[in-house]
């Protein structure tokens, strides 16, 4: 796929943004490195070999290592995020790719009209939030974790299809402490998505956005959804 560069003007135009952003960055990334000593030895652990992972994406051929990667989301995430990365993880047909894809931050579309996101936004911890993405009214939600931070998912606007994508600094909106570090950061990637074309993710970073995303066909999404829905998928599993 042919992915379209930024322009000149809008490559300076927020490089010189984020310079003028960068003395906020600083703070905000100081104080989010002394906070992360407060972490448990399992997230620490678990980003380390995310990292790793993305370093080497040839790890991802070895069935024990992708059984690690979905190990440790399964004991660091919470019921509902356990749960969308389960159904996440079933509708990637090349588990490695689009494993990879996905920590990078990559942007997905489901050819759904918007199963997905309807099973999704009903789940506990989704939580509805502001985004600059072409999503439906009220449709943009996320979870937040301590082990990649947020994912984001919504309805297209023009298509009603569900989006996702994992961000590598939530979009808090609230003042002081953590969330306002997070805040400035995310604006920070915001300006490098602009700058580059290119989404930041929570490990790594990915030219697939919202407008050139990873398509998921509806074949494939209508069959995962046909297999979820026979066993009750969504409301059996919430806890595991």
């Amino acid at each position: 796929m042919s992915i379209k560069s930024v322009s000149t003007n809008q490559y300076l135009i927020y490089s010189a943004l984020q310079v003028v952003w960068a003395p906020l960055s600083l703070l905000a990334r100081i104080y989010i490195y002394a906070n992360s000593f407060f972490h448990t030895p399992e997230i620490r652990s678990g980003k380390k070999f995310l990292q790793k992972i993305i370093s080497n994406p040839e790890l991802l051929e070895d069935k024990g290592v992708r059984r690690k990667v979905y190990e440790i989301f399964k004991n660091t995430l919470n019921p509902t995020e356990r749960k969308i990365f389960k159904s996440v993880k079933i509708l990637f047909e090349d588990p490695k790719i689009g494993l990879q894809l996905f920590l990078q931050g990559a942007n997905f579309k489901l050819e759904d009209e918007g199963f997905f996101y309807k099973k999704w936004a009903n789940l506990e911890h989704s939580k509805t939030r502001k985004s600059s993405h072409n999503h439906v009214k009220n449709t943009a939600k996320s979870t937040h974790n301590k082990l990649f931070k947020e994912f984001l998912f919504y309805r297209d606007k023009d298509t009603g299809h569900t989006h996702f994508q994992m961000e590598k600094y939530p979009a808090h909106i609230k003042i002081g402490g953590l969330p306002l570090a997070e805040a400035i950061l995310h604006l920070n990637d915001y300006f490098e998505y602009k700058k580059t074309g290119h989404q930041i993710g929570p490990f790594g970073r990915s030219p697939y956005t919202d407008k050139h995303p990873v398509v998921i066909e509806r074949a494939r999404c209508s069959k995962i959804a046909k297999l979820l829905s026979r066993h009750d998928f969504f409301n059996r599993y919430a806890s595991n």
